[in-house]
C-alpha cells in the first residue's frame, strides 16, 4: 500500500508539471488554432539559465530563478513575434507547426553551444531530507512544485476571467474577426498568448529542474509529454465552454495529465 501511495504521489507531481506545460499548448491553440511544439525547449532553457545564475554566478535562488523566468519569457516572446505570429497569416497550420519545431531545434542547439552535452542537476530549493509520512517519503521539492502550480493556476484564472487582457484573449479565441471589429488588436493578443505559454514553460522549468537531470535535448521529452497531456484532455476542450468559465482553459489537460501520470 505504501509503495502504491509513493508512486501515486510521484506521478501526481510529474503530472502537475506536464499539465502546466499542457496549459501553454492549450492557450496558444485556442487563440491561434496552431500548435506550438517549442514549449519543451523553453522549459529547459529556463532551467539552465536558472542553474547558471544561481550556481555559477552565485545569485540567491529567490532572485536568480525569477530572473531566469523573465529572461526566458522575453526571449520566447521575441522569437514568437518574429517567427510564429507573422507566419500565422501567411502559412498553413502544418507549416506553422514546422516553424515551432525549428524553434525547438534552435533552442536545443543554443543549449548545446552554451551548456554543452553534460547533464545538469540543480539543487532543491530547501530541505534535502524528504518529508516522511509513515513509509511514504515526499521530497521537499514536490511541495514547491505543487504550490507553484497552484499559484500559477489562480493567477491565470484571474488574468483570463477578470482582466481586460483576459477578455481580449477570450474574444480572439471565439472569433478573431469579430474581436478585431470591436477594437481588439488580434496580433498583440496572439503575441500575448505566446508570451503566456512561454512563461508557463519557464516556470515549469525552474521548479521541475531539481527533481530531474537536464540536458540540451531534454526539451523534446517535455514537449512530447505536455502534448500527450493536452491531446488527452482536448486541445480545444474547455470543460464545456472556456469563454464562460475561463478557469477551464486547459483544465481537462491538467486533470487528465494528473490522472495518467499518477497511474
Amino acid at each position: 500500500m505504501a509503495e502504491f501511495i509513493q508512486i501515486s504521489v510521484d506521478g501526481l507531481v510529474i503530472g502537475t508539471i506536464y499539465g502546466l506545460i499542457a496549459l501553454g499548448f492549450s492557450i496558444v491553440y485556442r487563440v491561434t488554432g496552431a500548435i506550438n511544439l517549442a514549449q519543451g525547449g523553453f522549459v529547459v532553457i529556463s532551467a539552465l539559465i536558472g542553474f547558471s545564475l544561481t550556481q555559477v554566478f552565485g545569485m540567491p535562488a529567490y532572485a536568480g530563478l525569477p530572473l531566469a523566468v523573465i529572461v526566458t519569457t522575453v526571449v520566447g516572446t521575441a522569437l514568437g513575434s518574429v517567427t510564429f505570429v507573422p507566419a500565422l497569416g501567411r502559412l498553413s497550420n502544418s507549416n506553422v507547426l514546422m516553424i515551432t519545431v525549428g524553434i525547438l531545434t534552435m533552442l536545443e542547439g543554443l543549449s548545446f553551444v552554451v551548456w554543452g552535452s553534460q547533464p545538469y542537476a540543480p539543487p532543491v530549493f530547501s530541505g534535502k531530507v524528504p518529508v516522511s509520512i509513515g513509509n511514504v517519503h515526499i521530497p521537499t521539492q514536490d511541495f514547491w512544485v505543487l504550490a507553484t502550480v497552484a499559484v500559477v493556476l489562480v493567477g491565470l484564472w484571474y488574468l483570463i476571467g477578470h482582466t481586460r487582457l483576459g477578455r481580449a484573449l477570450r474574444a480572439c479565441s471565439e472569433n478573431p474577426m469579430a474581436a478585431s471589429l470591436v477594437g481588439v488588436n488580434v496580433s498583440r493578443v496572439t503575441v500575448l498568448s505566446f508570451m503566456l505559454a512561454t512563461a508557463l514553460a519557464a516556470i515549469a522549468g525552474v521548479v521541475v529542474a531539481p527533481t530531474t537531470t537536464l540536458q540540451f535535448d531534454t526539451g523534446r521529452l517535455f514537449t512530447i509529454s505536455g502534448f500527450i497531456a493536452v491531446v488527452i484532455g482536448g486541445l480545444s476542450s474547455a470543460g464545456g465552454g472556456a469563454c464562460r468559465r475561463p478557469v477551464a482553459w486547459g483544465g481537462h489537460a491538467v486533470g487528465y495529465s494528473l490522472c495518467v501520470f499518477a497511474l
